[in-house]
């Protein structure tokens, strides 16, 4: 397995890479590396200047969402609830829940927040 890539996300859509020619370099990127199952996120780090960093692995074995749980990340990165979510797609809550657990370990992360502050076009809470 290759050594993890570092990404380092400055202001609103600008990277740095290290070590991998083939990284994302921008948001939308980012986003389809990560559905794609191309790369997964390892950790995430907010600095104190406002930055946050991006620990990603390219990963030998490709495991893309299906255009259903792409459909679910998408919509709770815009701050959709499972709910809401559930009735556009004539689906139940849990069946919403189920495909959204699917999704988050496919793109290594553990909670719903992590997804809507990763993602571009996000419903991320602004800081108080």
């Amino acid at each position: 397995m290759p050594p993890p890539e570092c990404i380092s996300r400055k202001g609103t859509a600008e990277f740095e890479t290290a070590g991998a020619e083939d990284a994302p370099v921008s948001h939308a990127e980012l986003w389809d590396a990560l559905v794609s199952g191309r790369w997964s996120l390892i950790d995430c780090e907010d600095r104190e200047d406002g930055r946050r960093l991006l620990l990603l692995r390219r990963n030998d074995r490709v495991r893309p969402l299906t255009p259903r749980e792409r459909e679910v990340a998408r919509r709770v990165a815009i701050g959709q609830s499972n709910k809401a979510i559930a009735i556009d797609l004539g689906i139940t809550s849990s069946g919403v829940a189920r495909l959204l657990g699917r999704a988050l370990r496919k793109l290594g992360l553990e909670t719903r927040l992590q997804l809507v502050m990763l993602l571009p076009g996000s419903a991320a809470p602004t800081p108080r």
